[in-house]
């Protein structure tokens, strides 16, 4: 996260984790889903634009793999603004 020069890295890295783990576990138990889901899309979409700036690289090996993060990713957020748009307590542990 410092070579990639994200703001208040030490807080975000913090604050990444909680809300991945926090969201994640409301997903799987039901409870805020569709809030939760939503969340992470718009951090995984914050995540893809300071981690997988392949746009600022030279060609090669690295801006590829880092293209396929980010495409990767993209995918990802599409997932999690499906869940959030149906009702995905319905998809929870259990039920």
């Amino acid at each position: 996260m410092f070579t990639h020069e994200v703001p208040y890295t030490e807080i975000a890295l913090v604050m990444t984790i909680v809300i991945q783990a926090a969201c994640a576990i409301a997903i799987l138990v039901g409870k805020f889903s569709k809030f939760s889901a939503f969340s992470l899309a718009i951090l995984t979409i914050i995540i893809n634009y300071y981690m997988h700036d392949f746009w600022n690289m030279e060609s090669g090996l690295e801006q590829r793999h880092e293209l396929q993060n980010f495409v990767k990713n993209t995918g990802i957020i599409a997932g999690l603004l499906i869940l959030s748009a149906v009702h995905p307590g319905k998809y929870k542990i259990g039920n």
